[in-house]
């Protein structure tokens, strides 16, 4: 007997997909990249600055941990709360 398998691709969500290459952008400190997915929209809505990972951690707390200090001023200036925190520390303090 012979049994057809039929394997249905999970949809891409693509707010999930902006938000890795977000973090990867921070993370490399590629700031033309970070400027270019945050300026994007999706369902007329704006990326959230202030987002979080699987740790906790926000764009900027990655940033600050990196010394991405070019993206850290970018952040700020689009309204990143240097008051986010995540299981370990604040930005503010790592950015002191």
């Amino acid at each position: 007997m012979l049994v057809l398998l039929l394997v249905i691709p999970k949809p891409v969500n693509p707010v999930s997909e902006f938000l890795l290459q977000l973090f990867k952008a921070v993370r490399e400190g590629n700031l033309a990249m970070t400027k270019v997915i945050l300026a994007l929209r999706t369902d007329d809505e704006a990326i959230d600055v202030n987002t979080k990972d699987s740790n906790q951690c926000t764009p900027l707390i990655v940033a600050a941990r990196r010394g991405k200090l070019e993206i850290i001023k970018f952040l700020l200036f689009r309204g990143a709360d240097i008051e986010a925190s995540d299981h370990v520390c604040s930005a503010s303090k790592i950015i002191a």
